[in-house]
């Protein structure tokens, strides 16, 4: 019961972002997992339906192989490939 509160407190807080329960869900006669399929998308950057398995989740949102270079990172799918960047920048004290 206690995750059940702390779930809808932190939705209530997320409100304004649209935040929800995800759930399972029926498609075609096929179970797919919300669950995984927003963890396939902050794994691989994009969406995609993820069935529902038995098995580990491990095993079904990690379809792309991430790559991280020294400025940057390339996403590998079997169909194409997406690169992206990193910056940073240091405030420095102007000179006297």
């Amino acid at each position: 019961r206690k995750i059940e509160e702390l779930s809808q407190d932190l939705i209530e807080g997320l409100e304004s972002y649209g935040a929800r329960l995800l759930s399972v869900y029926t498609h075609g006669g096929i179970l797919f997992s919300e669950q995984s399929e927003f963890l396939h998308q902050l794994v691989g950057g994009r969406r995609e339906r993820i069935p529902l398995t038995f098995g580990t989740i491990a095993s079904t949102i990690y379809s792309d192989r991430v790559i991280f270079g020294k400025e940057t990172i390339e996403i590998r799918h079997e169909s194409n490939e997406r690169f992206a960047g990193m910056f940073g920048w240091k405030e420095y004290p102007s000179k006297t």
